[in-house]
């Protein structure tokens, strides 16, 4: 009757091991079972590797330990979760990853912690977009996977923010202004970033490096919106030049990148104070992840739509092209698609691309309608127009002080059914000079919305003297 405790073995089954004295501790029982469900909750396999150990017991111990294991499971098959449901936004590498360059998953915001899981099936019925709060029934949180496991006859219902909660996740960030942003370095326990905390800072916010995520959209936006390093104290630690590096105890290789970055989420709160989510504005605006590499999957960076949060898989931490297509999904923009997903070249909102500072560009026609950068520039055509023109003027053209003539305009966005259209010059210019697609000619997207997340189609590349039709559109 030598007693016995359980433990976990790397996360797998529960092994056993003997002492010669002593009695069955229900203490030591209870506590391995809860650090086993913790992490890995699937009732069937933990019953399965269990069943050796029940078998070494007495007809009663046996008994006692299955009203606990089974109470244990049914706690938590029976959770009732309350989090915000939030879209992130992610690139693959097509070349690695079946030809797919990106995809897109609905997590679950803990509004306490920070910590976002992945929803194992996507809930019917309800609008992502105004991310909702929402109540889920019988969930269960998997940490292995940073994942909710939504079992069966489970539900996802929307219940409007708890008392005295703001939303974790705005319906749209502003688009001018300063942004005060922190880059993270991570030091797991078998790998860092690659790249140090001063070049981070250098990459993202300059000035060594001379395009960055700060340079590119001040140019772009005629230095209205500026991501600028966030320099101060916080919680008594001295953040200089917009980056810090933060240690985290989890293992990258093979680990799911959700809980290396949820692992993060918790280090930065641990050393930082308050939620990463809750932080004020006047602190921190925007938060970039820079990840080890190592982590499962093919995934080369992230973001959370109209969030703070931007996850980076090491080395593409450092590419421009990365750093403002990812960054553009926190400001609320979509995907630039041509024929397919991400084949819009003309803009950030394509491809990105493994390079530091290259290539160039700003956003498409869509995109520039959207941020709002281009005041008395925009030509607002209502639908079935007998005649309209405008010259177009370049977006790298514009400044705040010249704007546009009468007779001119950045953007020409042309009411149709199901949405609208969007004509501009992608001139190969200034901040502008490396677009990849359609250089120096006239560009047309169309997209289901002006002002909100909605991904763009490019329809057509025009020369002088060209003509095309869309919509019964003749431009």
């Amino acid at each position: 009757r030598g007693s016995r405790s359980i433990k976990r073995s790397h996360g797998a089954c529960l092994q056993q091991t003997h002492h010669t004295t002593g009695h069955c501790t229900s203490l030591r029982v209870l506590a391995g079972l809860h650090s086993y469900l913790r992490d890995t909750v699937t009732p069937i396999a933990f019953l399965y590797c269990t069943l050796p150990f029940l078998c070494t017991l007495e007809p009663m111990s046996r008994l006692v330990f299955i009203i606990i294991a089974m109470s244990f499971i049914a706690h938590v098959q029976c959770d009732k979760i309350t989090c915000q449901l939030v879209e992130r936004d992610i690139q693959f590498d097509p070349d690695a990853n079946n030809g797919i360059p990106g995809g897109h998953k609905i997590d679950c915001m803990d509004p306490d912690t920070g910590a976002a899981y992945e929803l194992s099936h996507s809930p019917p019925g309800l609008d992502i977009r105004t991310n909702p709060w929402v109540t889920i029934e019988n969930g269960v949180i998997n940490n292995r996977h940073a994942r909710i496991d939504i079992m069966a006859g489970g539900a996802v219902t929307e219940v409007g923010p708890p008392p005295g909660r703001r939303s974790l996740v705005p319906t749209r960030r502003a688009t001018t202004g300063p942004r005060r942003t922190l880059v993270v370095r991570v030091k797991a326990t078998d790998a860092t970033t690659t790249t140090g905390v001063t070049d981070l800072s250098n990459f993202v916010f300059g000035p060594a490096d001379t395009v960055n995520l700060r340079s590119q959209y001040l140019a772009c936006s005629d230095n209205q919106l500026d991501f600028e390093p966030y320099e101060g104290d916080i919680n008594g630690h001295t953040i200089t030049g917009g980056a810090t590096e933060i240690e985290i105890s989890e293992t990258v290789a093979g680990t799911d990148d959700g809980v290396i970055r949820n692992a993060v989420t918790s280090a930065l709160q641990a050393k930082f104070g308050g939620g990463v989510l809750n932080w004020p504005s006047d602190y921190i605006d925007h938060v970039m992840y820079c990840l080890p590499a190592g982590t499962a999957g093919n995934w080369i960076a992230y973001a959370y739509i109209n969030s703070r949060i931007s996850v980076y898989n090491n080395q593409w931490c450092n590419y421009v092209s990365a750093q403002m297509h990812e960054i553009g999904h926190n400001l609320g923009l979509a995907h630039s698609n041509e024929n397919g997903a991400y084949k819009d070249q003309t803009g950030m909102m394509g491809f990105s691309y493994s390079n530091d500072n290259t290539p160039e560009m700003c956003f498409n026609n869509a995109k520039n309608y959207q941020l709002g950068w281009y005041a008395g520039c925009y030509a607002d055509i209502p639908a079935n127009p007998v005649s309209e023109s405008r010259f177009l003027k370049a977006a790298a053209r514009y400044t705040t002080a010249e704007k546009c003539a009468a007779d001119e305009a950045v953007v020409m966005k042309v009411v149709v059914a199901d949405g609208f259209l969007f004509i501009g010059y992608n001139e190969k210019v200034l901040e502008n000079s490396g677009t990849r697609e359609a250089g120096n000619q006239v560009t047309v997207q169309f997209a289901a919305d002006d002002d909100a997340y909605a991904e763009s189609e490019l329809l057509a590349k025009m020369n002088v003297g060209a003509q095309t039709l869309h919509y019964g559109i003749y431009i």
